[in-house]
């Protein structure tokens, strides 16, 4: 037996609302904070690349373009010299930032996916609810 009364279908829907809005409020934040460190990982990798570029640090590595016989006897000594002339900042940093990325994705890994089960309830419960559409039910 079904009930619809008109007191329940002001409450479903209000329901609704509040959990749309809690919903876009909590997947907005995940999606500011994954942006956040996204950009924050491009900047800090052009200002990386800017820096080596300034540096002429690039210059080391064009031994590779030279001869083979050149790649197969030094290629250690240009790797060596090119990891010591580059700026330790911009690795720190960066290790930094993906660190904290690998964190964040860890740690919210249970809440997004009650965030895509809750969405998924939600539309599924609008599409078939007659006291979301009013009563109007195809």
């Amino acid at each position: 037996m079904k009930k619809n009364s008109r007191s329940t279908t002001p409450i479903m829907r209000r329901i609704i609302t509040l959990e749309k809005h809690r919903l876009l409020k909590t997947l907005s934040l995940f999606i500011g904070v994954f942006a956040t460190l996204f950009m924050a990982c491009i900047v800090v990798s052009l200002a990386f690349i800017q820096d080596v570029r300034d540096l002429g640090t690039w210059d080391v590595l064009s031994l590779f373009w030279e001869d083979r016989e050149i790649i197969a006897e030094y290629w250690q000594d240009a790797l060596s010299t090119f990891w010591l002339e580059v700026p330790m900042g911009y690795m720190y940093i960066f290790l930094g930032i993906s660190i904290l990325s690998l964190i964040f994705v860890y740690f919210t890994r249970e809440k997004r996916k009650n965030l895509k089960n809750r969405s998924q309830k939600l539309a599924s419960y609008e599409k078939t609810s007659t006291l979301v559409s009013g009563g109007k039910q195809k």
